[in-house]
């Protein structure tokens, strides 16, 4: 069994431990020590990182009392450095003692239980037993956290049997095995847990609330927590500084400055989208006008440079509500081809049968049903050719 020395002493960087075992596994090394630093993952909280005589260590898993280190190479010899990632470390120390935090405030404001948490490389979640909670409430909860934080509490643990756990005022119920640690905030919170801990609540720094989302019928509330937070500030502190700037305004006129551009923007779209609709009316009388006729079918092929794909879409329909018309339309927008290729309700072309022999020209794919198809292109040195093999199978179809 591998001594766990990161209980002991959750800041010792260094440490030096004797090779036990050592296996081939694929392209990397399963390594076990006589003694580690180094924390495996469990309870929610990721594996230390850190490295075993300069050979990074990417993974560490415990498995029937002893813990896998995992390596890319092999270390040599039978002692071994190892050095642990402190600022790593530290991270996850933050959101897990500021997680326990969290759930002991919702359960205190709330009643609310926690029934998992996350800790994520970009914020913390826990999830609750419910599927709703009021903005009130939440606030709250942060309130009390960053209180407790301030009270700067002492964080204890306790190795205990499942019978000395039950005199414990704990939170939630704890497995019945042999032995149980139990981390304890001092007048706050009791539970069980087996991650890595800071000592004091002040150490925590800072806990914020920056989201939610419902999971699984739940909720789920997000948090940045400690260095985490302070980032979360500064980013977002720097962002509204920059959009103050360039709307010329304070921040507490950014709100009504940008809903005031959103409500011009929607009229200028309202606006655009009327000009649009009779430009496309009038480049379709023009195509038409000038279209070949098929055996008293109206063909309309064309390629365009970068248009709008929702002029271009407009003039398809257009073309195909005239009656008695077929259109392939190719535009070349943002470095990709967007196609279209149909005919009118009466006309009945065998599209299925025209279009897919004939995408290989611009690497194209795409489908439809009916007198509708559309699809994507990537090869513009074909379009010419494509449409010229589309305007033949026409001519073919209608004329067998």
């Amino acid at each position: 069994m591998t001594e766990a020395l990161y209980y002991k002493n959750t800041r010792e960087e260094y440490f030096t431990a004797s090779l036990v075992e050592q296996r081939e596994n694929g392209k990397q090394w399963i390594v076990v020590l006589d003694r580690t630093a180094f924390y495996p993952e469990g309870g929610g909280q990721p594996a230390d990182r850190g490295s075993l005589n300069g050979i990074e260590v990417f993974d560490v898993q415990k498995e029937n009392g002893e813990i896998l280190h995992f390596l890319k190479q092999k270390p040599e010899g039978g002692k071994v450095q190892g050095k642990i990632d402190l600022a790593f470390r530290y991270d996850y120390m933050q959101q897990h003692t500021g997680q326990h935090l969290i759930s002991a405030a919702l359960y205190k404001k709330g009643n609310y239980k926690t029934v998992s948490s996350y800790l994520g490389q970009s914020y913390t979640a826990v999830e609750i037993d419910s599927t709703d909670i009021s903005e009130k409430q939440v606030l709250e909860v942060e309130e009390l956290c960053n209180l407790v934080i301030s009270r700067n509490l002492p964080v204890n643990s306790h190795w205990v049997s499942s019978e000395q756990a039950s005199s414990f005022p704990l939170r939630k119920p704890v497995p019945d095995k042999e032995r149980i640690r139990l981390v304890e905030i001092k007048d706050f919170d009791f539970v069980g847990c087996g991650g890595m801990h800071l000592d004091h609540t002040g150490e925590i720094q800072l806990i914020k609330t920056v989201g939610r989302e419902n999971v699984r019928g739940r909720l789920r509330l997000h948090w940045q927590i400690g260095k985490r937070a302070f980032n979360d500030y500064r980013n977002k502190h720097q962002v509204v500084t920059d959009l103050s700037k360039e709307l010329t305004c304070s921040s507490e006129e950014l709100l009504p400055g940008v809903m005031k551009i959103k409500e011009e923007l929607r009229s200028q779209k309202q606006s655009n989208g009327v000009l649009q609709g009779r430009l496309a009316r009038y480049i379709t009388d023009s195509m038409l006008a000038a279209a070949g006729d098929l055996s008293g079918l109206k063909v309309v092929l064309h390629f365009f440079n970068n248009e709008e794909p929702e002029l271009v879409k407009k003039i398809f329909n257009h073309i195909l509500e005239n009656g008695s018309s077929a259109a392939c339309l190719v535009n070349n927008y943002s470095g990709q081809l967007q196609w279209h290729a149909g005919s009118s309700e009466n006309v009945g072309l065998p599209l299925k049968e025209i279009i897919p022999p004939l995408l290989p020209l611009i690497d194209g794919r795409g489908g439809g049903k009916g007198n509708r198809w559309q699809g994507i292109g990537r090869d513009i040195t074909g379009v010419q050719d494509f449409l010229k093999k589309v305007e033949q199978s026409i001519l073919e179809k209608q004329n067998p």
